[in-house]
């Protein structure tokens, strides 16, 4: 049974091994150790949600409130057969806690097809990227929680 949860410190080492598992499939995708530790250290307000299936964590979402937009995070493994339900799942916690919360913006690997095809179906559009240390990197936009 998927169940979300606010994480709590405990939960950061499965968090980072849930964003290494994340972009396993993408080549030269580093390790995402730099990632987490930009989250572990982010000490503005956040709403953040990991998921769970049968107590194991197979997601995390967030939102880091900034000033004029916020960033939204999203880390499954899109080679997991139940991905899409725990994305929605994730997206869902989040839009509880976070109804008309405007423009938000997030950052993608630009050859993660899975996710990226799985974003666009939800309303997000993706803008111009840029390179970072040898990868493509997409620039996600989406207008608001309903």
């Amino acid at each position: 049974m998927l169940t979300l949860d606010h994480p709590t410190p405990e939960d950061w080492l499965a968090i980072g091994a849930l964003a290494n598992e994340a972009v396993r499939h993408i080549p030269g995708a580093p390790v995402q150790t730099e990632w987490l530790e930009n989250r572990r250290a982010y000490t503005g307000p956040r709403h953040h949600w990991i998921a769970r299936e049968d107590g194991e964590p197979v997601g995390y979402g967030a939102i880091e409130h900034r000033t004029d937009r916020h960033r939204l995070f999203l880390v499954l493994s899109w080679i997991n057969p139940g991905a899409t339900a725990i994305a929605d799942a994730l997206i869902a916690g989040l839009q509880r806690e976070f109804v008309g919360v405007g423009k938000m913006w997030m950052l993608e690997y630009a050859d993660d097809t899975p996710f990226l095809n799985y974003l666009r179906t939800h309303g997000f559009t993706v803008g111009d990227g840029f390179d970072h240390e040898g990868m493509a990197v997409a620039r996600l936009e989406y207008a608001q929680f309903a």
